[in-house]
């Protein structure tokens, strides 16, 4: 998957990389997530919820039906900075 993705950061590529040979269906729901932030960034950014950091924003997506996974990135990020387990 880290081929196909330049927009997302090497956290989110190995993650990515981990779940599709976990369970691919998982990956291609994170995957569509990621999407849907880049396609639809107002849409998205109104599904999403806000977790301040020291370093600022992150905005948090659920991956549907795949709780605790969720993708992370900043608003000005790129695609996805990560796709891991938060509550």
């Amino acid at each position: 998957m880290g081929d196909d993705r330049d927009d997302g950061s090497a956290v989110a590529d190995r993650r990515l990389d981990t779940l599709a040979v976990a369970d691919p269906d998982i990956a291609k729901d994170a995957l569509a997530v990621c999407e849907l932030s880049f396609t639809s960034p107002g849409s998205a950014r109104s599904m999403a919820t806000d977790a301040q950091t020291r370093d600022g924003i992150v905005l948090r997506w659920p991956v549907p039906g795949r709780a605790p996974l969720k993708v992370s990135r900043t608003p000005s990020g790129p695609l996805a900075e990560a796709v891991l387990p938060h509550p």
